[in-house]
């Protein structure tokens, strides 16, 4: 037995230190949290899917040990949880949500920040407000521990917040941003002292578009304070728009802006004008850019379905309406100071205030200003507004940028599809390959043939795409005329990548990263014209023009070659042009583009320069920009009209029959909307008449029509109701309109002339109330003590207004003739009566203060409304009511 023991207590000693020996040997697994990266939950709301998801990021304290100044792609992954975070929920989407800065609190309380504090979110924003949160913990032990504190700026649901965009100031940095990055700034240093932290600190800022801009700007200042250093700022941005005009602004080593190339949000403000981003941006993939684009989507398709549920998209076709668009604002306003001194402030009073009114008067004013609309940009003004309208018709033919439309999502996400975040985190989290990524080409063409040539791309000596051309060209050389062919010929090319229509001509958007070449083919001798336009991406004017115009022989195909570029080398004649037979002429003009000329004639060219690219714009109705504005504002005002017109009309015959029903009203009666009508023209044209007005001052001609239309139109009604009922007073408010209707145009004749009708008028409509019921002694005495205090007023007024205020008086004596006739008279008589007086006053008003376009409408509104009721005042309306009949009276007639 004592053997056996001795023998179990062997055997047991050699298994445990077989097991010891074998712990040397076995590879060690580690969880998560021992290696200090693990994984946090962003909850954010989505407006490309209008619900809400979560992003899942890896987190690691340790990254923050590192110098800023090179670049982590780990960080970035996690910035972008940080701005995602920061967004403001839409309350409407989700229930018991506590606070606006929830997912912000709970993203960084997950990564354990503590003393977390938050500014503005649950308050209401305003121009300059900003939204932060910000939390702090230690991170190392000893000499090597540092306070790190991060800082999450709000970069969706803005609300007004937004307005700061368009504030962009006179100085050298973006208004808006710099005072939203001030408030930043300030906060950080009291969260600092107000939790009394000891350093040293190193801090972490991230923010997508507006508040990418305000995280460049706050890091640019935290990296030149006292406190931080360039190495100790970690500051990831995402869609970061230009912030200053700073020719070193490179030298920020530590701020890292990731954008993509073919968002517009980045694009503004111009770096036509100067601006740039403070550090170091990279540059997404995008079609347009880089020939690999479609290999390297694979992965970043897959997460975006996985984040959205919505396959990709890319439409092409958008990008260059927002390029066209910001393209033609640009050239109305060539400078920053331009856009200051013209459009800023209207800017901004539009987005405050987004009444109908207050929207037009806005507009006006901007189509009015000389500095924006002159000689030199009215025609880029008027192609701007007919390519907003060739927008429209192609909306509802369903064609160019409308083809790719996705219908899952909403309008808004489908013009700005590339500066949604779901994109950026797409890409961000595709590959952690950084140099795939960040492809430094940034450089593509954009060729617009102009013939009825068929056009074929090559790649690599391997045909890609092609596409039939739209037009049928015909006539002698020298005399070439084009015509349309029918649209059901028309190639789908929702699939194509590089080859599209613009209208009739065929468009080629080509990468300048590699080797292609164009192939246009054709079997008779035509007419060619092909524009070259070479862009940067994030630019909206080409730094390059090339235009190529010849006759092209038949039976003979041009090759055009386009060489690929290194990555910060300019296109500079790089484009070569090869018949397979010798060509006799071809007539080319290459120039760099500079902010004094945009396009250029060619040699011996016979289509315009400016004229062909405009083409190329999708621009076809050849309205000028005033044009278009009144056929635009005439359009919706007909539109409203005849909506409350047919509701009026309804409404009206509704009563009418009911009435009728009733004994009210005799059976043979009919119910007529004729005055009606004519009541609403006479306001229509009044407004078409004001915005006319506001748009050709100087077209005094089609104003004076438009007031003797309205004048005829208001004597019509009275004659209509004179008609009918003969009485002399219609007869005399007939002869009074008819001198208000000289008087009116009389008075944009001669503004001395002018006011003699308009008192004769009112004497006119004096004598019929007199003639028809003379007033009683205490209306007289009332008005004529309102016409004496009047008076008494015209007369204190300082100033030397000489014979204007002789015919101020007189017109009040003859106002207070014309209320104190119209007592005795109809309601609606005395209403028009008074609308008259009014009208008159406020125009009083206007000439002594000075008149602004809100001030003129009101007055001159007064007056069409009087004229308008003191029409209809001749229309007697029969109301007839049942008299009860005594009973008696019933029994002694039976």
């Amino acid at each position: 037995m004592k053997s056996y023991n001795i023998s179990k207590r062997i055997i047991v000693s050699i298994i445990i230190c077989t097991l010891l020996v074998c712990q040397c040997f076995l590879p060690i697994y580690a969880d998560e949290q021992e290696s200090g990266v693990r994984t946090l939950h962003t909850h954010y709301y989505s407006a490309t899917t209008n619900s809400y998801h979560v992003l899942e990021v890896q987190f690691d304290p340790n990254w923050f040990k590192e110098d800023a100044r090179v670049y982590d792609h780990n960080l970035a992954k996690l910035s972008m949880g940080l701005t995602m975070a920061a967004f403001r929920p839409d309350i409407k989407h989700l229930e018991g949500i506590s606070s606006m800065d929830m997912n912000l609190y709970n993203f960084l309380a997950e990564a354990d920040f503590k003393d977390i504090r938050s500014d503005d979110y649950d308050k209401n924003p305003n121009i300059y407000s900003v939204s932060t949160a910000m939390g702090h913990q230690r991170i190392g032990e000893g000499d090597e521990a540092f306070e790190l504190i991060a800082v999450g700026v709000c970069g969706q649901g803005y609300i007004d917040e937004w307005e700061s965009n368009f504030s962009i100031g006179e100085g050298s940095v973006h208004d808006g941003f710099q005072r939203s990055s001030d408030l930043v700034f300030d906060r950080i240093f009291g969260y600092i002292a107000s939790l009394h932290l000891e350093g040293p600190f190193k801090i972490w800022i991230s923010g997508f578009s507006r508040a990418a801009a305000i995280s460049n700007c706050t890091a640019a200042m935290l990296s030149d304070s006292n406190t931080f250093t360039q190495s100790t700022v970690f500051a990831y941005t995402f869609a970061t728009p230009r912030v200053a005009i700073d020719p070193d602004y490179k030298r920020y080593e530590n701020i890292w802006n990731i954008v993509g190339k073919t968002d517009p949000v980045p694009c503004v403000p111009y770096a036509e004008w100067g601006f740039e981003r403070y550090g170091q941006t990279l540059f997404l993939p995008s079609l347009e850019t880089d020939s690999n684009y479609e290999e390297l989507r694979t992965e970043a398709d897959k997460i975006y379905k996985d984040l959205t549920g919505i396959d990709f998209w890319y439409n092409r076709e958008t990008n260059r309406l927002l390029k066209t668009i910001l393209g033609y604002l640009l050239e109305l306003s060539p400078t920053s100071k331009v856009y200051y001194q013209s459009l800023q402030n209207r800017i901004i009073r539009i987005w405050e205030d987004k009444s109908p009114i207050n929207i037009l008067s806005n507009l006006l004013e901007i189509a009015n200003d000389p500095v924006l609309i002159n000689e030199d940009t009215e025609y880029e003004a008027g192609e701007l507004l007919n390519y907003l309208l060739a927008l429209v018709r192609e909306y509802r033919e369903g064609n160019s940028v409308f083809k790719r439309w996705n219908n899952k999502t909403s309008t808004g996400v489908n013009l700005a599809h590339f500066h949604t975040p779901e994109q950026y985190v797409a890409w961000l989290f595709s590959t952690d390959d950084i140099e795939k990524l960040y492809n430094p080409h940034t450089k593509y063409s954009e060729i617009y043939v102009i013939s009825s040539c068929d056009v074929e791309l090559f790649k690599d000596g391997k045909l890609i795409e092609s596409l039939p051309s739209m037009l049928i060209c015909s006539g002698e050389p020298g005399d070439y005329h084009f015509e349309e062919k029918p649209a059901s010929e028309k190639i789908d090319t929702r699939n194509f990548k590089y080859l599209d229509y613009t209208d009739s001509q065929i468009i080629a958007g080509i990468p300048r990263d590699e080797d292609y070449a164009i192939k246009v083919k054709t079997d008779d001798e035509i007419s060619f014209t092909l524009f070259e336009m070479d862009y940067e991406a994030g630019h909206q004017k080409p730094y390059l023009l090339t235009v190529v115009n010849y006759i092209m022989p038949e039976n003979r195909d041009l090759t055009i070659s386009f060489t690929g570029q290194n990555p910060g080398d300019q296109i500079d004649q790089n484009t070569s042009f090869a018949f397979e037979k010798p060509m006799e002429t071809i007539v080319t003009s290459s120039q760099a583009i500079n902010e004094e000329m945009y396009f250029f004639e060619t040699i011996d060219s016979d289509i315009d320069v400016s004229s062909a690219v405009l083409i190329s714009k999708r621009t076809t109705n050849r309205l000028n920009w005033a044009q278009a504005v009144m056929l635009t504002i005439s359009a919706a005002l007909f539109l409203i009209a005849l909506i409350f017109f047919d509701l009026t009309y309804i409404i009206g015959r509704i009563r009418f029959s009911s009435r009728k029903k009733r004994g009210m009203i005799p059976q043979n009666d009919k119910y007529r909307g004729l005055p009606t009508l004519c009541v609403y023209s006479i306001f229509l044209l009044f407004l078409i008449m004001e915005f006319y007005a506001q748009l050709l001052p100087y077209n005094k001609g089609i104003l004076l029509i438009f007031k003797l239309i309205i004048g005829m139109i208001s004597v019509f009604i009275a004659y209509y109701g004179y008609r009918r009922n003969k009485a002399k007073l219609s007869l005399w408010i007939m002869i009074g309109l008819a001198s208000l209707t000289v008087a009116d145009v009389s008075m944009s004749i001669n503004t001395m002339v002018g006011p003699i009708f308009h008192i004769i008028a009112y004497l006119v409509l004096a004598y019929a109330y007199y003639k028809d019921e003379k007033p009683e002694k205490l209306q007289v005495i009332i008005s004529s003590l309102i016409s004496l205090i009047a008076i008494g007023f015209i007369m204190s007024i300082k100033g030397e207004y000489g014979i204007l205020r002789v015919y101020a008086i007189v017109y009040l004596v003859s106002v207070g003739m014309v209320l104190s006739g119209s007592m005795n008279q109809s309601r609606v008589v005395l209403i028009g009566s008074i609308l008259l007086a009014l009208s008159g006053i406020l125009f009083m008003y206007n000439t002594i203060n000075g008149t602004t376009f809100i001030s003129h409408i009101i007055s001159l509104g007064t007056y069409y409304a009087a004229v308008a009721v003191l029409a209809s005042s001749t229309i007697r309306k029969q109301m007839y009511r049942y008299i009860p009949v005594p009973i008696q009276l019933l029994d002694q007639e039976s």
